[in-house]
Formats: C-alpha cells, sequence, structure tokens
C-alpha cells in the first residue's frame, strides 16, 4: 500500500501501513497475533505481506532523519 499524503509535499516516499496511531497500531497488532481474532485475516489481508513488528531500519532511519529540518 502507498499513500499519497499531501499534494504540497515534493517527496518521491511512500508510507508502509498506516495504521491510524499508537493505538490502532496495538490493536492491529494484537489481532494478527491472535488465530482466533475475528479481524486477524481481515488484518492481514489489508496490510498484504509478512509482519515482522521488531524489524527496524537503522540506516534507512538515520538517512531520512538526516535531511530534516528542526
Amino acid at each position: 500500500m502507498a499513500f499519497d499524503i499531501s499534494h504540497r509535499f515534493q517527496h518521491d516516499r511512500t508510507v508502509r501501513c498506516m495504521v491510524g496511531g499508537s493505538w490502532d497500531y496495538a490493536e492491529f497488532l494484537a489481532s494478527i497475533t491472535k488465530l482466533n481474532d475475528p479481524e486477524h485475516h481481515n488484518m492481514l489481508d489489508w496490510y498484504g505481506d509478512d509482519v515482522d513488528s521488531a524489524f527496524f531500519d537503522h540506516t534507512r532511519v538515520n538517512y531520512r532523519l538526516y535531511g530534516m529540518k528542526v
């Protein structure tokens, strides 16, 4: 899934799995880890890939943060 955040931004990036903040992300993780959860299959279909909540790409994050103006 790719989302265009705003036409005002000049960018060539996409945002992966926008879940809706920390509360909805916690609900998403709970649903995908419980096979008997009624939303389990819907959430996995919506996400479209294997979910690895422990994966964190330090290099990519540092690269993106380096270019930000604070």
